[in-house]
C-alpha cells in the first residue's frame, strides 16, 4: 500500500522501496539512473518533466501509463483500414495508421483483415511504414497499455514463453498493445496477462504468475 509524505508543498507517492512520480514533476537525475526520452518533456525552460505516471526501481524509470512510441525492428498488430493501389494502411491504436507498401506482401489484404508485421521505418513525425507482414486467423484480441508489454515479454521473452507453455496457446504480442491469442486455453491467458498488466509495478510478479500458471495447470489436467 502506498504511503503518502508531503515534500515541498506536493504530495510525494513512495510504494515500499519505490518512488511514484507524478506527470510535470521535475525530472531529478542521478548518474546511475536509466531513462528514457519517452518518459519526459522539456519545458519552457528545457527542464525535464515527466510527462507521464512514472516508478523509479532500481534506477530503473517504469512508465505506468502512456502512449505507444514505434522503433524500427518492433512487432506489431493491426487491423488493414484501407486498401489503396500501392499500399495499405493500418490502423494501430495510435494517433496515426501505418502505411504497408503493397510489395511487401504477395497477399491480397482487405480492410478489416488482422496482421502482424515490423516496423520498418519511422520519420521525424513518427509515421511508420511496415514490412513482414502475416494475416491472424482463428484468435482473439485483447489490449493492454503499451507500457505493460515489456513486462508481459519479461527479459528475453521468459515470460511469455511460460504463459504459452503452460497454457499449450499461441500468443503474439504486439509492442503497440494489441494481442493475439489462440487455443483452447484462450480464457485462461487473457486472466494472466490483464493480471500482469494491473500489477505490472508489483514486486515479486514472477512468482506470483509462476504459481498462478500451475494452479491453472493443475486445474486443467484434472479436467
Amino acid at each position: 500500500m502506498p504511503e503518502f509524505s508531503l515534500k515541498n508543498g506536493a504530495i510525494e507517492v513512495i510504494l515500499m522501496n519505490d518512488k511514484i512520480f507524478l506527470p510535470g514533476e521535475k525530472v531529478q537525475e542521478t548518474p546511475e539512473m536509466r531513462i528514457v526520452p519517452s518518459v519526459y518533456y522539456l519545458d519552457e525552460n528545457n527542464i525535464k518533466r515527466f510527462q507521464r505516471l512514472s516508478l523509479l526501481r532500481d534506477n530503473s524509470i517504469i512508465p505506468l501509463k502512456g502512449p505507444y512510441i514505434p522503433r524500427i525492428g518492433d512487432q506489431i498488430i493491426g487491423v488493414i483500414s484501407e486498401v489503396k493501389f500501392a499500399y495499405y494502411e493500418v490502423e494501430l491504436n495510435v494517433a496515426f495508421s501505418g502505411i504497408l507498401p503493397a510489395r511487401e506482401t504477395k497477399f491480397d489484404f482487405k480492410v478489416g483483415q488482422i496482421i502482424t508485421a515490423v516496423v520498418d521505418e519511422v520519420d521525424e513525425n513518427l509515421e511508420i511504414t511496415l514490412g513482414k507482414p502475416r494475416a491472424l486467423k482463428r484468435g482473439t484480441i485483447i489490449y493492454i497499455d503499451p507500457t505493460k508489454i515489456p513486462r508481459i515479454l519479461g527479459k528475453e521473452e521468459t515470460m511469455l514463453n511460460l504463459i504459452r507453455n503452460k497454457l499449450n496457446c499461441e500468443i503474439i504480442v504486439g509492442k503497440n498493445g494489441y494481442i493475439w491469442i489462440s487455443g483452447d486455453n484462450t480464457p485462461y491467458a487473457i486472466e494472466v496477462l490483464k493480471l500482469i498488466e494491473s500489477q505490472a509495478h508489483v514486486r515479486g510478479l514472477t512468482n506470483k504468475i509462476e504459481n498462478m500458471l500451475i494452479d491453472l495447470n493443475q486445474k486443467l489436467t484434472n479436467k
